[in-house]
């Protein structure tokens, strides 16, 4: 069989981002100096306008019978990151009873978690469950960070970098986990467990988009508190880093392909040719008369995407005051009419103790001193997948 690779020696790597209007998968190799890898391949498989998620699903095993074929070997690893198109977000605090032990470990938080996961998912519910902080009598002691319990520490400032140690626990210490719940339809999450079946060989984890994006922004970019907007295809989702955890997710849908199907209609175009134009509008490629008929219909999408926008955040209501820094990306976000409302900072006023924000927009090439690893990440749509690399090859460390 001809591969792509025969040969190679340095461990192999993929990351697969699904997202609500394409699959985009990269395959490369960590490089011995461990800066920059090395990008060997790059798929991406658009989806059609209006699809059903299982179509998600199986452009994923499509994009998984390329990688397998040309591979020629299993990779090291294999991360497939989807987000809300794909499954509900939400987050719940799970009660595992009351403990006699006189102290717990990280190994005994590790037991309990997917004890109870697994009670909820024999139960019939089509999930996958990840942790993100265990609370001892509601108090939070640990945070759950690139595969290891973290020590919450003592207060906000405490020794939140340490790996979690034994703690001693009072007789009848009720412990309870806050988890991300990412709930499947039925067909949706048999067609993602029977992934891991048909490609038995290969080491596949399955996270949700919004884990990639928090280790990008706090280990990668060395932010502890930051809002994340995310523009993608379909949806926008709005994630809160509090403390380098994710405090809360919420999403709305519209995305950027509202804004290419109002061109479509108004241009009376095809789909793929308002996409282009709306391309050339971001990139101030067209006439100043097309931009004017643009401009209007741009607006008014623009106030619809904001009306939507700020109705989403009283879901961080909870959490305090928003953080002031903002990353924005996705293939929906290089709209300046998007980014000048973002900036002008009106909207946070009534959410913070700043009065404006200071947004970044954000590229995959960002993620890697400027690098385009030779031009296979080209632009704030693909931070998703730039971000996934970084996960992989973090995650393989540990």
């Amino acid at each position: 069989m001809f591969s792509l690779f025969k040969n190679r020696k340095a461990p192999l790597y993929a990351a697969i981002d699904v997202g609500s209007h394409a699959v985009k998968a990269v395959i490369f190799e960590k490089t011995r100096d461990k800066k920059n890898p090395k990008v060997l391949k790059k798929i991406i498989m658009k989806l059609p306008p209006a699809f059903e998620p299982i179509r998600m699903v199986h452009k994923l095993r499509e994009i998984l019978f390329v990688v397998v074929k040309e591979l020629g070997r299993i990779p090291e690893k294999l991360v497939i990151a989807f987000g809300t198109s794909l499954a509900a977000h939400t987050f719940e605090v799970w009660n595992a009873g009351t403990l006699s032990a006189e102290e717990v470990s990280a190994e005994a938080l590790g037991r309990l978690f997917k004890s109870i996961a697994d009670s909820h998912i024999s139960a019939g519910r089509f999930i996958f469950a990840y942790p993100i902080e265990a609370l001892v009598n509601g108090y939070t002691v640990a945070y759950f960070k690139t595969g290891n319990w973290i020590s919450a520490g003592l207060g906000k400032n405490g020794a939140s970098g340490e790996i979690f140690k034994k703690i001693a626990l009072y007789p009848g210490s009720a412990i309870s986990f806050r988890a991300l719940i990412l709930t499947c339809a039925e067909d949706v999450g048999e067609g993602l467990l029977n992934l891991k079946k048909s490609f038995g060989g290969m080491p596949i984890e399955f996270i949700p988009i919004s884990f990639a994006h928090q280790h990008a922004a706090t280990r990668v970019l060395g932010y502890r508190d930051v809002m994340l907007i995310d523009i993608g295809g379909e949806m926008t989702v709005l994630a809160e880093i509090q403390e380098s955890v994710i405090g809360e997710i919420a999403s709305i849908e519209v995305g950027g392909r509202n804004f290419v199907r109002g061109i479509a209609r108004v241009a009376g175009i095809s789909f793929d040719e308002a996409e282009d134009l709306k391309r050339q509008y971001a990139s101030d490629q067209i006439s100043e008369e097309r931009k004017k008929m643009i401009r209007s219909f741009i607006g008014q999408e623009a106030d619809f995407w904001k009306k939507k926008f700020l109705e989403s955040l009283d879901a961080f209501y909870r959490l305090g005051p928003l953080p002031p820094e903002v990353l924005l990306f996705g293939g929906g976000s290089n709209l300046e009419d998007i980014a000048s409302y973002l900036r002008e900072g009106g909207w946070l006023e009534d959410f913070s103790y700043a009065k404006s924000a200071t947004v970044r927009l954000m590229r995959g090439s960002d993620l890697f001193d400027g690098s385009s690893l030779k031009g296979f990440l080209q632009g704030p749509d693909e931070f998703a997948i730039g971000s996934l690399i970084h996960y992989a090859l973090e995650e393989s460390n540990h």
